[in-house]
């Protein structure tokens, strides 16, 4: 059932509140975390408050450790590519000092509150409740390249959601356009413009003459270092593990801590990477074009210079994950992984083709 957040339930819950780790940038004042809560209609007459905290557990679970410490290790190696992004743009943000927030805000007026990460004036992640009231990503922008795009994102009074994507050096820029409806987010429109015609596409997509929202004037509030214990322990336990393995999160974000070390294959070739990367005064691994996919990192290598003859695919396989085609950017090529799965691996080659026995994975040897 739609939870719904009625007038009379906000206005009393701010008169009642007291101030608990809050911050309203738009002004003086706090709000204890129940006033960012829901009135859900039961069988009966009653109403039972749920705390959009409680709604929203997950996600801010999800980035808490981010935004307070850069800490990327307990996000789930199965995110999709532009969920995966969000986390990293909130890393980003961390990395450069933005105090990272949220806040929640019922864009679209239907009573039920979306919840917005980043700072009024740079959001970088939002959710919403599906019909079922559960978090659901909708879409992330970011200062750092994506597809070669950067992005941002900016909210109507009307409901809609404007993305404009851009390139830093080039004209070439995107309009887009989404709503979120009856527990959807759909995309509206998507119209391709010039930069050197303007700088602000929102005309394109029929913005022109609407009115933006003041999120300075929404309740921002900070992450605290709270979670529930079941969270806790997932992350500690998570956090655990991969301190003491692969970390293909971390390792996307340029720390390859995890990995220090030298690697070796049945070739007798060998890979030493300190926390910085592959350590060599020729060769690079360019994690810039890192990318997660099933189960495991895959990059590139080249030369150290960024000048010469690119090298070629590179993939960290935590235990237990196998090698495929999309390595290689062949999802549909079979790789007959040949590899010890029990151990940590790295694979390097510019074709899956007779590359795929065990003599071609290189495994730490101190």
């Amino acid at each position: 059932m739609k939870k719904k957040l009625t007038g009379f339930a906000l206005l009393s819950s701010l008169f009642l509140l007291t101030a608990c780790n809050a911050t309203n940038t738009g002004g003086s004042g706090s709000k204890d975390s129940t006033a960012k809560s829901e009135q859900v209609s039961g069988d009966s007459s009653e109403t039972e408050e749920v705390s959009y905290d409680d709604l929203y557990a997950s996600v801010l679970d999800l980035y808490r450790p981010i935004a307070l410490n850069g800490d990327t290790s307990a996000v789930p190696s199965n995110l999709s590519t532009e969920e995966a992004y969000s986390t990293n743009t909130i890393f980003e943000a961390n990395r450069v000092g933005e105090k990272v927030q949220y806040s929640y805000v019922d864009i679209n007026d239907d009573g039920s509150a979306e919840l917005l990460i980043g700072t009024p004036d740079s959001v970088h992640a939002l959710y919403y409740l599906d019909n079922d009231d559960k978090p659901v990503f909708a879409i992330s922008a970011g200062t750092f390249a994506q597809s070669g795009y950067l992005n941002t994102l900016h909210f109507y009074k009307n409901g809609i959601i404007y993305s404009q994507l851009f390139h830093r050096m080039k004209p070439e820029a995107k309009a887009e356009t989404y709503e979120i409806k009856d527990g959807v987010f759909n995309q509206l429109q998507s119209v391709d413009f010039s930069m050197s015609e303007t700088t602000d596409g929102a005309s394109k997509v029929g913005l022109g003459n609407e009115q933006t929202l003041d999120l300075s004037s929404e309740d921002w509030y900070d992450f605290d270092d709270s979670s529930s214990d079941e969270t806790k322990d997932s992350s500690s336990d998570s956090k655990s593990n991969k301190e003491t393995g692969m970390d293909i999160n971390a390792i996307q974000n340029g720390d390859f801590s995890s990995i220090a070390g030298t690697w070796k294959n049945g070739k007798g070739y060998t890979m030493t990477f300190d926390k910085n990367g592959l350590v060599s005064d020729t060769e690079k691994v360019a994690i810039e074009y890192g990318k997660i996919t099933d189960g495991y990192l895959k990059s590139s290598t080249g030369p150290k210079s960024g000048v010469g003859v690119g090298g070629g695919a590179i993939a960290f396989l935590p235990k237990g994950v196998s090698l495929t085609g999309s390595v290689t950017s062949s999802p549909n090529e079979k790789a007959d992984d040949q590899s010890d799965k029990t151990k940590e691996r790295l694979w390097v080659g510019q074709s899956l083709y007779g590359t795929t026995d065990d003599s071609y994975f290189f495994y730490k040897v101190d």
